[in-house]
């Protein structure tokens, strides 16, 4: 059963960063001591870690007898440069003099994102931005018989002020109070297109922390937030793993419930939550009025839920302020896939073989979570009546070319039942299927040649979000001292500078070359 889980921005995977030099001199290294998560027995513990590499804009670290070595932690730092641009260009923002004279920085001429996150860390305006990379072997449940591993992670508790003695918040004695990534070594390989798409992922969560601190009252919902750190992994290269989980609803070794409508918007943290995650905001792109322009606006939104989608100022027209028609054709595109309009992902070279994985059960009632979809197949050559909407259930039929059929209509392949629901923490409700069983897909435009997947990919390790444990609320509160944050737990405000609301209309896009 679904989980209704939100909260904090705890949010987990891997990442790796640029162009930092090692130390220099030979020697005897730098040495501290971080807080890490473990995995495995939910507990913290620390990492006695040796210094790198360090440039302008990144400190790398690593276990201390890990084995990683300054070749390691340059190409770790040579990653970071590329996807440093990349990240910045798409959902970077800076502010200008007029807006820095409230954070009583009256000697500074800009700031962006990175640059925010670091003073929130340290308070010291002017100071730049420098991400903390830890390498370590992150404690998981990575086995030779459980593939599963966490690749890194990003963790919002770091921007708290350190505090050991804060009964009521425990967890407060773990921050490193740094603006850091933490980077799997084992599975993981540091400089790896997997591990490089990770630290896009991760940084994309760091960003949208901070841009929650300094726009918003509260942090974005969980789908959002991870669904734009899967755009980040687009950034990076464009992962077919994604896409290949969605159309096989899962691989040989690991089933989904995506034939079942398990999908993003109520989310368990399952791959199941991040294939669809990824499709539907590869779709919002592609749908875009101005594609290069979406994922900045909704990181950047006031709204923290769907709304900040629908009222994406670079949204499709046709979506605009209306999830109910967004929900709709996006699940359409997935069964229909026309090289061109809203019923299909512009033939993009990959996404052009998203094909829907059909309703697999033959009972003629299906409960859909918010959000939720599924295709039942219509039998041999008959047709049959959509139905009419009931409640928050919506229907779409479909033949064997053309346009979703509307309620009313016939259809004689398949039928779509989906729920509109817009409060994710909604219930479940019940929609009417074909009764149907189907275990083959028969979506219009896609040859069954493009699911086939390299065993190769089956085999090999997989990576794992590490999950949302502090996400069990929204709670947002503001300080005495004005400080806004993300909370632990009940929403006590613990964050170490007083960072004020940046107006939103007065942010600037970010360009970085290289």
């Amino acid at each position: 059963m679904k989980k209704l889980i939100f909260i904090l921005m705890t949010i987990f995977t891997v990442f790796a960063i640029t162009g930092c030099n090692p130390n220099g001199e030979e020697g005897e290294k730098e040495t501290r001591k971080f807080w890490a998560k473990n995995f495995k027995t939910d507990t913290y513990y620390q990492v006695n870690a040796e210094k790198f590499a360090e440039n302008s804009r990144c400190v790398v670290w690593a276990e201390k007898g890990s084995g990683v070595d300054e070749t390691t932690a340059n190409n770790m730092a040579t990653a970071y440069n590329t996807v440093y641009a990349k990240m910045m260009s798409t959902f970077g923002w800076e502010i200008d003099d007029e807006e820095l004279y409230r954070f009583g920085g009256e000697n500074l001429k800009k700031m962006d994102t990175m640059e925010v996150a670091h003073y929130i860390i340290s308070a010291n305006e002017g100071t730049a931005s420098k991400l903390t990379i830890l390498l370590l072997d992150i404690k998981d449940n990575y086995s030779s018989t459980n593939k599963g591993y966490t690749a890194g992670y990003f963790h919002s508790l770091n921007f708290m002020k350190n505090d050991p003695n804060n009964s009521k918040y425990p967890l407060l004695k773990y921050s490193n109070e740094l603006d850091m990534i933490y980077v799997d070594i084992n599975p993981g390989k540091p400089g790896s297109a997997e591990s490089n798409r990770t630290l896009a992922h991760e940084m994309q969560h760091l960003m949208n922390f901070v841009s929650s601190q300094v726009i918003r009252d509260d942090i974005m919902d969980i789908w959002i937030d991870e669904g734009l750190s899967t755009a980040a992994e687009w950034l990076y290269d464009n992962p077919e793993d994604r896409i290949n989980w969605f159309n096989n609803n899962g691989n040989k070794s690991m089933k989904g419930k995506i034939n079942e409508g398990n999908n993003f918007y109520v989310w368990e943290n399952d791959l199941d939550d991040y294939a669809t995650a990824y499709i539907f905001f590869q779709y919002l792109r592609l749908q875009s009025k101005k594609p290069n322009d979406i994922y900045f606006d909704i990181l950047t939104s006031e709204s923290y839920d769907y709304k900040a989608v629908i009222k994406a100022e670079s949204i499709n027209s046709s979506h605009k302020n209306n999830w109910e028609k967004l929900l709709g054709d996006w699940f359409a595109a997935n069964y229909i896939n026309a090289p061109s309009g809203l019923y299909g992902y512009m033939d993009d070279d990959k996404l052009k073989n998203v094909k829907a994985p059909m309703y697999p059960k033959s009972t003629k009632t299906v409960n859909l979570f918010p959000g939720e979809g599924i295709y039942s197949k219509i039998s041999g050559a008959s047709t049959t009546k959509v139905p009419d909407s009931s409640g928050k259930i919506r229907y779409k039929g479909f033949n064997f070319s053309g346009d979703p059929v509307a309620s009313g209509g016939n259809a004689s392949v398949a039928r779509l039942t989906y729920n509109v629901e817009e409060d994710n923490t909604e219930i479940s409700a019940s929609g009417e299927t074909t009764g149907v069983a189907s275990s083959v897909d028969i979506s219009m435009s896609v040859s069954s040649s493009s699911l086939q997947i390299a065993s190769s990919n089956f085999l090999a390790p997989y990576v794992v979000d590490s999950g949302c444990f502090l996400r069990e609320n929204r709670k947002h509160v503001r300080s005495a001292d004005g400080i806004r944050s993300a909370v632990i737990n009940d929403g006590e405000n613990t964050g170490k500078s007083n960072i004020p609301k940046v107006d939103r209309a007065k942010l600037k896009r970010v360009i970085v070359d290289e």
